[in-house]
Parts: C-alpha cells; sequence; structure tokens
C-alpha cells in the first residue's frame, strides 16, 4: 500500500486558493442602503483617520514649513476612529446575518457609535486652533472633512436601519 504525499497548503497543484473565496460581493450590492452607507462611512473614516486632520504652514523669509496631526493625536479622534472601526465591523455582523439573536443591539449600537463618532469629530475640529496671518496658517485639513462627512455617512445609514428596524418590529408586535 502506498501512502500519498500530504498535499501542501496551496491546494496542490501549484495554485494558491483565493483567499476571498468566502466573500460574496452581491450580499453587499444587495444588502440595501443603510448598510452600505455604513460600511462605506466606516471605511473612509478608518482611512481618512490617518491622513492629516490638522495643519500648520509657516513661511519666513522665502522657507515655508509644515506641519500636521492626525486623528490620533486628540483623544476625541481615537476614540472617533475607534467607534468608527466598531460600527464598520457590526454593519458586516448585520450583513452577514451570523448573529441575528443580537440584531437589536448591533442596530442601536451602530446608531449610537456612528453618532458618537460625528460629534467627537466635531468636538475635535472645535478644540483646534485656527487662522491665518503674515507668514502662517493654520486649520483643519483634507482628512478632518473627509472623515466628518463619513462619520455622518454612516450615522444617517444606521438612522436609516434603526427606523427599518422599529417598522419592523412595530409589525411583528
Amino acid at each position: 500500500m502506498s501512502e500519498q504525499p500530504p498535499s501542501s497548503p496551496s491546494g496542490g497543484g501549484g495554485q494558491m486558493q483565493n483567499p476571498f473565496q468566502g466573500l460574496n460581493v452581491d450580499k453587499v450590492k444587495n444588502a440595501g442602503l443603510p448598510i452600505q452607507l455604513m460600511l462605506g462611512g466606516g471605511i473612509v473614516f478608518f482611512i481618512f483617520g490617518f491622513f492629516d486632520w490638522y495643519s500648520v504652514d509657516v513661511s519666513f523669509g522665502g522657507v515655508s514649513n509644515s506641519a500636521g496631526a492626525n486623528a490620533f493625536d486628540l483623544w476625541q479622534g481615537t476614540l472617533a476612529w475607534i467607534l468608527m472601526l466598531a460600527v464598520t465591523i457590526a454593519a458586516l455582523i448585520l450583513l452577514t446575518g451570523s448573529m441575528n439573536q443580537y440584531r437589536q443591539q448591533l442596530v442601536y449600537g451602530t446608531m449610537g457609535g456612528s453618532i458618537l463618532a460625528a460629534l467627537l469629530t466635531l468636538w475635535y475640529w472645535g478644540r483646534l486652533p485656527s487662522g491665518n496671518g503674515p507668514g502662517y496658517d493654520v486649520g483643519a485639513s483634507f482628512g478632518l472633512y473627509i472623515c466628518l462627512i463619513a462619520a455622518i455617512v454612516a450615522a444617517v445609514g444606521a438612522v436609516m436601519l434603526f427606523q427599518a428596524f422599529q417598522k419592523g418590529n412595530a409589525t411583528t408586535h
């Protein structure tokens, strides 16, 4: 009796398996607008949290210098980023339907988390000094604008999902 050689981790035959094989893109397409808004807003916030939220540009004698800060330089930005990451994960869980027994908590959590993230982003912006004068410019940067829009988009999606959830509960009870 001859033994079969152990199969390679790549599935044999020299071809690699697709790591995204279980991902069904049609689920995202058919998820409905609220979950799409939450996913899109969360992903955009995640990415643009690393961009400059605040910048200082100084020029003196023909020499200019600039510095910036991102979401992680103030606790409000860090907490908003963490909340939006949680909203994204909760939206993915809602999309898969794997934890339907916690659907109500996920719907409420995504709504609260996304609204709180938008408010924290506004608070971050409100704490920033701003102004300009001869040789300097201080204020909010591109990343903050994009993250605020993303948080608002995710909050709108979460509120829409909450309203749909409430209508669904009203008809079943």
